[in-house]
């Protein structure tokens, strides 16, 4: 584990995110967006242990309430398992054009068979 991954909360609060470090009780900080809100805590967490921000791994949770919080994790999930899909479709997918065109198709039946343009095919197989 590395000794200066910190996991990180976000809560709501007004029109800024309030930052609490789970790890470091009593190192707070505030940030005015959510995507501000892992370097804000880098340089909080960074001025209170006297080392480089740069240094510091901060893993951010929400705080937005159980359901919403839920939601977000299951849709964080879910794109995760969409990209996993996405990269074993396109392995597939270049395997399955590489072994069209090795049976004797052209690219450009291969692209129908496939559903995608020729160029794609010839993107995929290298040519």
């Amino acid at each position: 584990m590395n000794p200066n991954l910190y996991q990180v909360t976000a809560t709501p609060s007004g029109k800024w995110w309030a930052i609490t470090v789970d790890d470091l009780p009593g190192v707070f900080a505030q940030a005015a967006s959510f995507r501000a809100v892992e370097d804000a805590a880098k340089e909080a967490i960074g001025l209170y242990l006297d080392i480089d921000p740069a240094e510091v791994l901060a893993v951010v949770t929400p705080n937005v309430g159980e359901e919403l919080d839920r939601r977000i994790r299951q849709r964080q999930r879910r794109v995760h398992e969409l990209q996993q899909m996405q990269v074993e479709v396109a392995t597939e997918s270049r395997q399955t054009a590489q072994d069209l065109i090795d049976a004797g198709l052209t690219q450009r039946d291969v692209a129908q068979l496939l559903g995608v343009s020729f160029q794609r095919i010839s993107q995929l197989v290298g040519d």
